[in-house]
């Protein structure tokens, strides 16, 4: 078991038994959920179908990862040719 101290501006280090175990690193993204008593802690490797399954507790809706990667690739699409349409009236 591994024990951690929150301070005062609520700043937990997290054990290094725990960081090598969910092979966490400097500047990494955590994810925090709450499961009635517990507290869930994914890190975010990869890309957002990492995610899947992180969220999923009984009586919540299920977040279709798929088609959230999908709107998001296209704002990022969209984003792109902005910045080129800019690029070249400018």
């Amino acid at each position: 078991m591994a024990l951690a101290k929150m301070t005062s501006k609520g700043q937990v280090t997290i054990p290094k038994e725990i960081r090598d175990c969910l092979h966490i690193k400097p500047k990494d993204r955590l994810v925090f959920t709450v499961d009635g008593d517990h507290l869930l802690v994914h890190s975010l490797h990869g890309n957002i179908l990492g995610l899947k399954g992180a969220f999923h507790r009984k009586g919540m809706k299920r977040i279709d990862f798929k088609a959230l990667r999908r709107q998001f690739e296209g704002a990022a699409a969209q984003r792109v040719v902005r910045i080129l349409e800019r690029s070249r009236s400018g």
